[in-house]
């Protein structure tokens, strides 16, 4: 089930766009990076999909690493799709 008590701060979408301007001005940002949402924003809304998906690819490796993602983000988003 979706968690719609996830308060994804719209704060977290604007860092994206400050930071080139810190890096250009070689300032430290700041806020964690692990805090900025992409894919974790998907993955947070039914983590439990990403943690029961198998990666059966070489850890660390950029192209096994896609395809991972891939394949939780794909499942996550057709449960979501499906609970609609």
């Amino acid at each position: 089930m979706i968690n719609k008590d996830k308060n994804i701060s719209i704060k977290n979408w604007f860092k994206y766009w400050y930071k080139d301007a810190y890096n250009a001005i070689e300032i430290k940002m700041p806020w964690d990076f692990r805090k900025e949402r992409c894919v974790r924003t998907l993955v947070s809304f039914l983590p439990e999909i990403k943690n029961m998906t198998k990666n059966n690819g070489v850890a660390h490796d950029a192209l096994a690493d896609c395809h991972f993602q891939i394949k939780y983000c794909s499942e996550t988003y057709r449960t979501i799709k499906n609970i609609n």
